[in-house]
């Protein structure tokens, strides 16, 4: 099972991404999430990675931070939801907009994502309730920003940031991030504010 990939960003499209992993080309499917927030072709990357394998097929689909894999292997329990759609949902909404949904029953929410209809939003909601976390807009506290910055630091590392360059980065892009984006903090809008403050 190949749980992680480190390598050269080789190519990069919005569906799917290259890594040269030692002269080795590796295909990996990524959500719009992970897209957006890669360097250019040539910079170092870590993905975290779900390993697809069926009779005629592998596959591997990668992440920028391992909660947003474990959010896609969770989907993957739903009956009804494969690797492309459980893709979809994460491309379209956050792991903190999905746990929320999911939590308060908004199959509406859930709806957004490209092949996902009511029948298969609400099997999620039925299936998935008890086992997702509390969403980051339902907690408070310190425990909360503590956890944020921690999968965000995760995510700038992979990107090839060193911890105190990320540390320094997600300080100022906390500082810089105000309400109403502040009142709804994702991991993903924290990236992507000290990505976009660091190449200023």
């Amino acid at each position: 099972m190949i749980t992680f990939l480190r390598g050269l960003l080789s190519e990069k499209s919005p569906a799917e991404v290259t890594l040269d992993v030692g002269g080795i080309g590796f295909s990996v499917f990524v959500p719009l999430s992970t897209y957006d927030a890669l360097a250019g072709t040539g910079t170092e990357v870590t993905l975290f990675t779900y390993h697809h394998v069926r009779e005629d097929d592998e596959q591997i689909y990668g992440f920028l931070t391992k909660r947003e894999r474990d959010m896609f292997t969770t989907l993957l329990n739903v009956n009804g939801i494969g690797p492309k759609m459980a893709l979809g949902l994460l491309s379209r909404l956050s792991v903190d907009e999905i746990a929320s949904s999911v939590s308060a029953g908004n199959v509406a929410a859930l709806q957004r994502a490209p092949g996902i209809g009511r029948k298969i939003a609400e099997r999620m909601v039925m299936e998935l309730r008890d086992r997702m976390p509390k969403s980051v807009e339902a907690g408070t506290g310190a425990g909360v920003w503590l956890g944020l910055f921690a999968e965000a630091m995760e995510a700038l590392i992979a990107l090839g940031m060193t911890r105190a360059q990320a540390e320094v980065s997600l300080r100022s892009a906390a500082k810089s991030i105000v309400p109403p984006e502040a009142d709804a903090m994702t991991v993903e809008l924290l990236v992507r504010t000290s990505l976009a403050q660091r190449n200023k």
